[in-house]
């Protein structure tokens, strides 16, 4: 079995799109680094000086009318608390702040997991796609019937071929996340603020950099299995974009309500150990009728285990299923 997944691992290593793939996610990290320096870089001298004079403005306006401010806040705020009882217009707040003028302050506990979070669904959207083609390339030029006449045991080649995607794609995975991390902190840490980087948010950010790699991984097995199934890159890729953008695109808003039955929310709740996502919530007021509002439901990290792990095996075992009974030819 060793020498079978070592085969197909330089099968796959010498593909074009493998090494296409691995320069793409590269390039894509180097635009998201530069992206994060022009976020955390501050303000010329010339935009925090005009900065400085329209806060002054805007406070001095404050100190003179702050009587009448305060009083057309409170008014408003009754007013919109008729239907919305919550309503808080924070109307004993008002005073102009110098912080809260011109580029906010780039933190490193609120940038580096968002971004992480968006490196995981790139990756595990390119090893879909090395897996799904690894094995689609094969059935379209016929190898794979060559292939199985010098190991015929069918199982076998097709635990090799899932290992063999898996290993490919953990080291670009490693080194994507690895590169993001110390990326992100080295710009944070001399353009923004690394503040509340403890040990326990190391070990935060650890774990999601780990599940990153292994969903990459999952992603790559589950794009040979269905590249398997369908035998042909084109339909495995035309299966993900049909259901990014029908299921997850055109019809999320219908499925406010279904969310926690979505891959996306899933992967989300995942990689962040956990996370919440909005649903309609309504119910009866005095007058009859229904008040509608958005509340945060959780989705929680077990959940989100369960559903991508039983669906994770079920491809898996679908598509052996068909690779061991179905002929080739």
């Amino acid at each position: 079995m060793i020498r079978l997944t070592r085969a197909e691992i330089r099968r796959l290593l010498s593909r074009r799109l493998s090494l296409v793939g691995a320069l793409g996610a590269l390039a894509i990290t180097a635009g998201i680094l530069l992206s994060v320096y022009q976020e955390a870089k501050p303000l010329p001298a010339d935009a925090q000086a005009t900065m400085r004079a329209d806060f002054e403005r805007a406070h001095q306006d404050w100190e003179s009318n702050r009587k009448q401010l305060t009083t057309d806040c409170l008014a408003a705020q009754a007013q919109h608390r008729a239907t919305d009882p919550n309503a808080d217009f924070h109307c004993n707040d008002l005073e102009p702040r110098l912080e809260h003028w011109g580029k906010p302050e780039t933190r490193f506990t609120e940038l580096a997991p968002e971004i992480l979070l968006g490196s995981g669904y790139m990756l595990g959207l390119l090893a879909f796609l090395i897996g799904a083609s690894f094995i689609g390339a094969e059935f379209s030029t016929g190898s794979i019937a060559t292939w199985l006449t010098f190991e015929p045991r069918r199982l076998r080649v097709y635990i090799s071929k899932l290992a063999a995607a898996a290993l490919v794609v953990a080291p670009l995975a490693v080194l994507v996340v690895s590169l993001l991390t110390g990326g992100i902190w080295l710009i944070v840490d001399r353009h923004g603020s690394t503040t509340g980087v403890t040990a326990d948010a190391w070990s935060d950010l650890s774990g999601t950099a780990g599940r990153i790699v292994l969903l990459t991984c999952a992603s790559a097995i589950v794009g040979t299995a269905v590249g398997l199934m369908v035998r042909h890159t084109a339909a495995a890729l035309g299966i993900v974009i049909a259901y990014l953008a029908l299921i997850e695109g055109t019809f999320s808003g219908v499925l406010q309500q279904q969310q926690l039955w979505l891959v996306g929310p899933n992967i989300r709740s995942w990689i962040h150990h956990g996370t919440t996502y909005p649903a309609l919530e309504c119910s009866p007021v005095a007058d009859g009728n229904y008040q509608c509002s958005n509340v945060d439901r959780l989705l929680t990290f077990t959940d989100s285990s369960l559903y991508l792990g039983l669906t994770f095996a079920l491809v898996v075992a679908l598509a052996a299923l068909v690779f061991h009974r179905r002929d080739i030819t």
